[in-house]
């Protein structure tokens, strides 16, 4: 879940409001929470924003070394974030006088596991105070490093040593090597020094940033139209996973955390996860209705295949067409050995991981609803006993035309049911698994195997 937060006295409200549609307009975040000093919000807002009244927090104290500060209270409640989401393991937080200008959907997924905060360095600060120096105007927040400990610390910092920019200096004094440098672009000041074009505008230092073009712009949008509005770059490529509830535990501990150490973002992963019982073939008909209607394509991934290590660059090489991404030997024929654009009904030998045009996953479903269910051609499509592969090579191969499928060899997955609770018996000769052609990661296999005795044990 992507969350960000903004603070805010009264005078800033109308600033908050007008931040947080181009916010909306420019990410796929998933909820804002606004940190406000009244029980109830003045404004319309939509079902994506959440008022926290805190003007009764017993965090900082009246007689603090910043109580009194020029930017008052509503400042250093951002370093409470830790402690107000406990259910958050991250949060992105802005200031009220910062306009998102571009997409930022990718800001959620700086790599920030082993540090506290993302935030863009001061360059003329660092040289000056002889460390790191941070402008958190807009900062990524690692919530679970900060309950360590780190977060009672700054608290107390904040009540008992006088900062000029308050949670600003206590966070880059404190957290010294555990602060991720965040590309300026995402907080483009002045103080920042950024090269390139901004993602997120930042008024830093500008009393009278409210007449700017940017932010007029945002002031006199609905939050209906930034939202019907919203400019967001969709990941490419994109990768669905169909599962299970039996197998939903490897999906999660093990095949998405593999996908993610080579790379590939969180949130170009989909999950479908079938309890309805209807089999694979009917679940998979039905995932393929939700495809949009588009000339962008998905990866279809089963939830019993291992990746090797080669799979974000191979599957990422592929932008366009139908590529099959696994071919095993117990399918014979020339084709598994074979590189390059064969027919359709040439090349497909598994649904375990393949590159299907959404346009095409739909017609498929249409097809299998509306003649081979009505006609009760099951059964001679699937006579090989073979299910959701099966109806969808038949629709490929009479259906589009004689395009040809690219085949990958070497694959870029491995199927290993036999290791997490499958069905298929083909798989394995005496006990003994049957690599996929040209299986390159063995090792990896065997660490998963290693993994999942421990498991049982």
């Amino acid at each position: 879940m992507k969350v960000a937060a903004y603070t805010g006295t009264r005078n800033l409200y109308p600033m908050m409001l007008t931040a947080a549609k181009s916010l909306l307009a420019h990410s796929d975040v998933d909820r804002i929470y606004f940190l406000i000093e009244d029980s109830t919000f003045p404004y319309e807002i939509p079902e994506e924003i959440k008022c926290i009244n805190v003007a009764y927090q017993r965090f900082f104290h009246v007689l603090g070394a910043n109580w009194r500060s020029k930017f008052t209270y509503m400042a250093m409640m951002r370093a409470t974030y830790a402690k107000l989401f406990p259910e958050l393991d991250k949060i992105l937080s802005l200031d009220v006088d910062t306009i998102v200008v571009d997409d930022i959907s990718d800001l959620w997924d700086l790599p920030i596991d082993d540090y506290y905060l993302a935030a863009a360095e001061e360059p003329k600060a660092t040289a000056d105070r002889g460390y790191m120096y941070f402008n958190i105007g807009v900062a990524l927040y690692n919530l679970d490093n900060l309950r360590d400990g780190k977060v009672d610390e700054v608290i107390k910092n904040l009540n008992s040593v006088e900062y000029p920019f308050m949670e600003q200096d206590a966070f880059s004094e404190l957290c010294k090597g555990k602060i991720y440098r965040m590309e300026p672009e995402y907080n483009y000041t002045e103080f920042t020094s950024p090269s390139g074009k901004p993602k997120i505008v930042h008024y830093a230092g500008i009393k009278e940033w409210t007449d700017r073009p940017e932010y007029q712009q945002y002031e006199k949008m609905t939050f209906s139209e930034s939202k019907k509005n919203r400019k967001i770059k969709k990941a490419n490529p994109k990768y669905l996973i169909h599962t299970y509830p039996g197998r939903k535990w490897y999906v999660d501990e093990y095949l998405i955390p593999s996908m993610l150490n080579q790379g590939i973002k969180r949130d170009s992963i989909t999950v479908w996860n079938d309890d309805s019982g209807m089999g694979n073939l009917e679940s998979c008909m039905r995932c393929f209705e939700t495809m949009p209607d588009d000339n962008g394509g998905t990866w279809h991934l089963q939830d019993d295949v291992i990746i090797s290590s080669r799979f974000r660059e191979l599957t990422e090489r592929f932008d366009d067409g139908i590529v099959c991404g696994f071919s095993n030997e117990i399918f014979d024929g020339p084709a598994v050995q074979y590189t390059g654009f064969v027919p359709m009904d040439f090349a497909w030998f598994s649904f375990q991981c393949n590159r299907i045009p959404n346009r095409y996953a739909r017609g498929c479903a249409e097809w299998y609803y509306n003649e081979v269910v009505p006609k009760d051609l099951y059964h001679d499509l699937t006579k090989d006993g073979r299910c959701d592969d099966s109806i969808w090579q038949k629709y490929a191969s009479t259906h589009l035309g004689g395009k040809l499928a690219f085949n990958l060899a070497p694959n870029i997955v491995d199927h290993i049911d036999y290791l997490i609770g499958g069905t298929s018996i083909n798989f394995s000769r005496n006990g003994e698994l049957r690599r996929a052609y040209y299986w390159q990661d063995e090792d990896a296999v065997e660490q998963l195997e290693k993994d999942l005795a421990k498991r049982r044990m």
